[in-house]
């Protein structure tokens, strides 16, 4: 198979996190380039989501005309590689800036926006939020790092209403997180873990799963109650983290046996159950 495929207009689909999708707009002129098998087609193609939103969260607007402007942002998702083996590398555009902002909080917003493509991270953690929330994840004045402390808590808890109320509405009795938060390999910056948790077989039965964005956390685990009061309970676990001893990621896995017991008094603790063994 041989030949330049050229798009005119199109819409590529982008699940954030399997959570919210978004439709980007192909732009014309993105194409797809034969030479020989159809899966090693090389792929040159860009899409556009646009919206407007305000920039106070990354830049200084103490100083702007106008602080709270909302102005208009493209998200841009570059598809490169191959048909069979995609690349995707994320972008941030500001059409007709100069019409809309000037002086230093313009030189501010173009000098951030350039770490972010230094940081290829912190690009798709700012276009995670963007997607999901509409609005930039905050960042500090002095390193242009995402905040610290209280203000990571609140990325973290802003990230996990909008996505559980999306999550919420397709499946229902999903308990969702996202977090922002420290990634284990130090070599990295922050990193977005989302987290969830499903009840089944009448509440007994415990499903829970989380995964980060870096691809250094991976964790399943099951909980079933023996006993429906809940005191008894079997667990299998299947967990990968960075370990920076070993410099790499470690699997764990095993199964264990969980027994609860409420007690005033170490004599209360041995007393013989009675009633428990009828459940």
């Amino acid at each position: 198979m041989d030949g330049i495929y050229t798009l005119t207009e199109g819409e590529y689909r982008f699940s954030a996190l399997n959570v919210v999708a978004k439709k980007f707009d192909l732009k014309p002129g993105s194409k797809i380039k034969w030479s020989g098998d159809p899966l090693t087609g090389r792929l040159d193609i860009q899409g556009i989501y646009r919206l407007k939103t305000s920039i106070s969260e990354i830049v200084n607007m103490s100083k702007a005309p106008d602080p709270n402007v909302r102005l208009p942002v493209e998200c841009i998702i570059n598809i490169r590689g191959i048909v069979e083996k995609p690349e995707f590398v994320f972008d941030l555009n500001f059409p007709d800036l100069q019409n809309n902002l000037t002086g230093a909080a313009a030189s501010e917003l173009n000098a951030i926006v350039s770490n972010f493509r230094r940081e290829p991270e912190m690009m798709n953690q700012q276009m995670l939020f963007l997607l999901i929330s509409g609005s930039f994840v905050p960042i500090t004045n002095t390193n242009n790092n995402l905040s610290n402390s209280v203000g990571s808590q609140t990325v973290s808890d802003l990230l996990s209403k909008q996505a559980a109320g999306l999550l919420g509405k397709a499946v229902p009795n999903i308990d969702l997180s996202v977090n922002l938060l420290n990634a284990s390999d130090p070599t990295r910056s922050r990193t977005v873990l989302l987290s969830a948790s499903k009840k089944f077989l009448d509440n007994r039965l415990e499903v829970q799963t989380s995964y980060a964005m870096d691809q250094t956390q991976t964790n399943f685990s099951a909980n079933y109650s023996l006993k429906k009061n809940g005191n008894t309970k079997i667990k299998i676990f299947n967990k990968s983290g960075f370990d920076a001893l070993y410099n790499r990621n470690v699997i764990t896995s095993g199964t264990g046996l969980y027994y609860r017991k409420e007690f005033n008094s170490f004599p209360e603790l041995f007393k013989k159950q009675t009633n428990s063994a009828s459940e």
